[in-house]
C-alpha cells in the first residue's frame, strides 16, 4: 500500500499547512493592519481623518466600497505565506537538533529557543514585504483599489531601494526581531506545555 507523499515528507506536510495557514491567516490580519496603519500615520496630528478604527472602517468603504480594505492584501498574503512556513520548519528542526533527532525528547527551554530561533528568522526574511506593506497601505485611498497589485509591489520595492538603499528595507528591525524572540519563545513553549499536560481536551 502506497503512503501518501505528505506522509513520507513532514517538512513538506508542515510547508503545505503553513502556506494555508499563512493564507487564511493573511485575509482576516490584512483588514485590521490596515487600519493599524492608517491610525498609525496620523499619529500625533491635529487634522486627524480617522477617530477609531470603527470610523477608518466607515471612510474607507465610502470612498473605495468593501474592497478598500483590501488595500495591501496582496502583499500581507505574500508575506504570510513565507514567514509561516519558514516559522515551523526551522522550529522543527531546532527541536530535533535539541533532541538528538526526537522533537518530544525536549524541555521547555528547548522549546522557547525554538520558537525564538524560528520567530526572528522568519522576521527577518519577509521584513522588506511588511516595509511594502505599510507604505501602500499607508497611501490615501482612491475608488480603483485592487488587493492583488504585483507591479505595485515591484514599485514600492524599488522605491524604498531607490530612497534608502538596502538599510531601507529593514527601519525598524530591531523592535520586531525583540517582539518575534520572546513572543514566539513563549507562544510555542505555552503551546508545547498545553499538548503534553491537557491530554482531556
Amino acid at each position: 500500500k502506497k503512503e501518501r507523499w505528505v506522509e513520507q515528507s513532514p517538512e513538506t506536510q508542515i510547508a503545505v499547512a503553513s502556506v494555508l495557514g499563512g493564507f487564511v491567516s493573511a485575509l482576516v490580519v490584512g483588514p485590521s493592519d490596515l487600519f493599524k496603519v492608517k491610525l498609525q500615520i496620523q499619529r500625533g496630528r491635529r487634522d486627524k481623518v480617522y477617530s477609531g478604527y470603527w470610523d477608518c472602517f466607515q471612510k474607507i468603504r465610502r470612498v473605495s466600497g468593501l474592497r478598500g480594505v483590501t488595500q495591501g492584501l496582496g502583499v500581507t498574503i505574500l508575506r504570510d505565506c513565507i514567514s509561516y512556513p519558514v516559522h515551523f520548519i526551522y522550529y522543527e528542526r531546532v527541536l530535533e537538533y535539541y533532541g538528538n533527532g526526537d522533537r518530544n525528547d525536549t524541555n521547555n527551554l528547548h522549546q522557547f529557543i525554538a520558537g525564538a530561533v524560528s520567530g526572528t528568522m522568519a522576521w527577518t526574511i519577509i521584513f522588506p514585504l511588511d516595509v511594502v506593506k505599510s507604505q501602500m497601505q499607508g497611501y490615501t485611498l482612491k475608488n480603483n483599489v485592487r488587493a492583488f497589485n504585483n507591479f505595485q509591489i515591484a514599485r514600492e520595492l524599488r522605491k524604498v531601494y531607490r530612497l534608502h538603499g538596502i538599510r531601507g528595507f529593514y527601519h525598524g528591525l530591531g523592535i520586531y526581531m525583540g517582539r518575534a524572540f520572546f513572543g514566539s519563545g513563549i507562544a510555542f513553549m505555552v503551546w508545547n506545555w498545553c499538548q503534553q499536560n491537557m491530554k482531556f481536551v
